[in-house]
């Protein structure tokens, strides 16, 4: 009884602290209970990227000056579309120019179709002249395909390590970047700042090929194929691509339009041919400077040839040193003529009356006559 009421008393109080009666009106209202607030940090971990750098902006009497963005190779030109975008309203004297040098190239596609695409030139960056400071750097640095900026050594200051800051590019390498300005604009003026070169035939770009088209037969010139037949498969970036079938496989390598040429209608009639002799693979390491010939480690002499040479190798029994030496005549499986084999007859006929002539002295039988034992019957 006494722990209902106290659980009872317990329960009231803590509806006083939530309801507020108001006599006037005769009824009540609820106010919500106020939550904690916790002071939020003032640190640099809460304040403006532009912040952490720590360093001075670029002055504004001088001129822009280039600045490199890092991406994830391939979406060069959704990061400039996102950098376009957020930098649209900002004056042209803190940003001038956001460019990614592209160019055309053409490639085969099938045996008759071609295919012409934008590339970008310099893989995994956006170029930007601007003014580095707090304007230009925050909007650019918040963007989802920006990685980083190309930038110096770290930028650490005590203990405390800070974000790299962007460095600028100096005049020569501005200059390295070829077509950074002029050819991407030219194109542009050309084809439209949206060409991606679809409906383009690339009849200006087919012509770096020399006139080789794909299924076309073609001898090499030179390399380590030099002198070898093929078929053209591929044409892309300005080299071509030959499947050979020479060494017992299929084999496809990238050759330059100079080192190769079509095969007129006599050689195509022919087929494809290969080397006149077999190539093995210690001949074909050999032709492409893989091992050492013979011979050059040992002055022009293998060492089969040096062993035999001490040993006399003009007394060697090959049917070819027979030949060489003028031997020859009817001989039988064993390689005997037959004065020689006559010879070996009558050897081998000597031999058996002196081992016959021998044992019958140890018997006493002079004449030639046997003596008969008890033991054997007279068989010996």
């Amino acid at each position: 009884m006494i722990s209902k009421k106290i659980s009872q008393s317990l329960l009231l109080l803590n509806i006083i602290h939530v309801v507020s009666l108001i006599p006037a009106t005769s009824s009540f209202q609820i106010v919500p209970v106020q939550k904690l607030s916790f002071h939020q940090s003032s640190t640099r971990l809460h304040g403006k990227l532009w912040d952490k750098l720590e360093c001075e902006p670029d002055p504004m009497d001088e001129d822009a000056v280039w600045y490199l963005m890092n991406c994830i190779v391939g979406t060069e030109l959704d990061l400039l579309a996102q950098a376009k975008h957020v930098t649209k309203d900002l004056p042209t004297e803190c940003i001038e120019k956001l460019a990614v040098p592209t160019e055309r190239k053409v490639r085969s596609h099938g045996k008759t179709q071609t295919v012409v695409e934008v590339k970008v030139m310099y893989p995994g960056y956006v170029f930007c002249k601007m003014r580095l400071c707090a304007e230009t750097y925050e909007p650019l640095q918040q963007l989802p395909l920006c990685r980083s900026w190309m930038a110096g050594t770290v930028n650490q200051k005590g203990y405390k390590k800070l974000p790299s800051i962007p460095i600028a590019l100096a005049d020569d390498e501005v200059e390295k970047f070829k077509g950074l300005e002029e050819k991407t604009n030219a194109m542009h003026e050309k084809y439209g700042e949206d060409y991606t070169g679809r409906g383009d035939d690339g009849s200006d770009l087919i012509d770096q090929y020399e006139g080789h088209k794909v299924e076309n037969m073609v001898k090499i010139l030179d390399g380590n194929f030099k002198g070898e037949d093929g078929i053209v498969r591929r044409l892309k970036d300005g080299l071509i691509m030959v499947r050979l079938y020479t060494y017992g496989n299929m084999l496809d390598q990238w050759f330059k339009p100079s080192e190769i040429r079509p095969m007129t209608d006599a050689e195509a009639m022919k087929g494809l041919t290969g080397p006149n002799t077999p190539v093995n693979q210690d001949s074909f390491d050999m032709s492409i400077g893989k091992k050492p010939k013979p011979g050059e480690l040992r002055g022009g002499r293998g060492l089969r040839s040096d062993l035999m040479g001490s040993m006399g190798g003009d007394n060697r029994m090959r049917r070819q040193d027979r030949v060489n030496r003028g031997e020859h005549g009817n001989k039988d499986i064993h390689g005997r003529t037959e004065q020689g084999r006559k010879e070996e007859e009558e050897n081998w006929r000597q031999f058996r009356e002196e081992q016959r002539a021998s044992q019958q002295q140890k018997r006493g039988d002079m004449w030639g006559i046997k003596e008969r034992s008890s033991w054997d019957s007279g068989d010996n």
